[in-house]
């Protein structure tokens, strides 16, 4: 493992290539009256104290180079997800499927999951901090002659009250990884992109989330969140960050999609079609010519890339003393440097999002109406028509919920825990991010290019 001890030299440099590049964009802006995608996209982010040039540079220099890394791991690329659950929004009404090849998900077969994850196998939840099997602690238990020993019956009940225990403090939906009707995706062979799942059915699915989750706060119970991207004077803090944390996912969802996005050759020769960068589409969704909150929208995904970023920190203790357990022995120790490596550089970074500034007072009381927004949210993703845009769009929300778990349902000096799939959910929701902002500099060189 190489681990550079000039990388504030790395960061700085990146900063200063940043600022060339964006530059001439820059300069168009103050020339012309239009702006573009990319004028507003500078300075402080607001509801924190940090700036878009800042987590520019940390995230190319030190964040998605390692995040990249980790995801590709067997560990946190098998996703264990049922896909198949009814919509339970809409219950008379259920969504249209898509019927397109690119909107189907490639389920793993028994082979091609690691020994480690497959059912029956020791988990790393069945493992101790330093490792240890539950073969190996049994052993330990006859050699100390003390008998510990718990009956199937009351372990099961245990378990029943772990779940309990669990749902009062989770966010959303978690997948239940024994259900049988939950299969292994690799994630890597069935990437993000856009599937061509569009219309009716996907303006729903936005809509639902935006209109039907408000907060019943202030004396109006129906009054909706949604507004401006950047809220309104009469939304509080908490209100407002929760408007932010959907749109900035909205936001990072769409660049994907741009930054994936099947293009068809236009001249000759007319080649095969290709997954590709498309410019036109990511200023049909940012530009403020054609979107009046645009750059609002990138702004609100770098609020989201520091809040999740701030979970991973606070969860660090926790995350250092995972096995991240697959049956590779190798394999799992290379995954926990990759990762101690990451944490100890996110902790690092001198901006962060304060979650200490929500909830106080007579606030406190919008905490549950928060968790429960997100929780309808989560259902909500069982109504997408699209089985690729469901898994992703599944995975994206679990990591955001599992984050807001951990800053607001993890009080200081308590023991707590996450399931494999919160670890999962929880880097691979924020590598997600992270490409989300390296994707941004690809858009903004293509957009400096078409300008000469």
């Amino acid at each position: 493992m190489i681990i550079c001890n000039n990388i504030t030299n790395i960061y700085s440099f990146i900063l200063f290539i940043l600022i060339i590049i964006s530059s001439p964009i820059l300069s168009v802006c103050e020339e012309s009256s239009s702006a573009d995608s990319f004028c507003h996209l500078h300075g402080l982010l607001g509801d924190c104290a940090c700036d878009v040039e800042s987590i520019d540079a940390f995230n190319e220099a030190e964040v998605f180079p390692l995040i990249n890394r980790i995801t590709e791991t067997d560990f946190f690329r098998f996703f264990k997800v049922n896909l198949h659950r009814k919509c339970e929004i809409w219950k008379n009404d259920n969504p249209e499927h898509c019927s397109i090849n690119d909107c189907t998900v490639s389920e793993c077969s028994d082979n091609e999951i690691p020994s480690g994850l497959k059912d029956g196998a020791t988990s790393s939840e069945e493992r101790d901090c330093d490792g240890r099997s539950s073969e190996e602690r049994r052993e330990e238990r006859e050699l100390s002659g003390l008998d510990r020993t718990i009956s199937s019956s009351q372990q099961e009940e245990f378990r029943g009250w772990a779940q309990h225990d669990d749902s009062l403090t989770n966010f959303c939906v978690l997948e239940n990884e024994s259900s049988t009707e939950a299969r292994y995706v690799d994630l890597l062979l069935n990437p993000e992109r856009y599937t061509g799942y569009k219309g009716e059915s996907s303006v729903r699915i936005w809509s639902s989330i935006y209109k039907e989750n408000c907060f019943p706060v202030h004396n109006h119970p129906q009054r909706s969140v949604y507004r401006s991207v950047m809220g309104s004077g009469e939304q509080c803090l908490e209100e407002r960050v929760f408007f932010r944390l959907i749109s900035g996912l909205h936001s990072s969802i769409n660049i994907h999609l741009s930054a994936n996005y099947l293009m068809k050759p236009a001249a000759p020769p007319f080649g095969q079609p290709y997954f590709g960068h498309n410019l036109d589409e990511f200023r049909d969704r940012f530009d403020p010519t054609r979107v009046r909150d645009g750059p609002a929208r990138l702004k609100n995904l770098y609020f989201i890339y520091l809040v999740e970023l701030r979970a991973l920190v606070k969860a660090s203790d926790y995350l250092l003393h995972q096995p991240y357990y697959t049956g590779n022995k190798e394999k799992d120790a290379e995954v926990k440097e990759l990762v101690e490596v990451f944490l100890k550089s996110a902790t690092n970074f001198k901006y962060n999002f304060n979650e200490s500034e929500l909830f106080l007072g007579e606030n406190i009381v919008l905490k549950e109406a928060m968790r429960t927004q997100f929780m309808n949210i989560s259902r909500i993703m069982d109504c997408v028509g699209c089985e690729k845009c469901r898994l992703w769009g599944t995975l994206q929300t679990q990591g955001l919920g599992t984050a807001l778990k951990v800053l607001f349902a993890w009080p200081s000096g308590t023991s707590s825990r996450l399931a494999r799939g919160e670890i999962v959910t929880l880097f691979n929701g924020f590598g997600r991010l992270s490409n989300s902002i390296h994707e941004l500099n690809t858009f903004r060189k293509l957009l400096t290019d078409r300008m000469g």
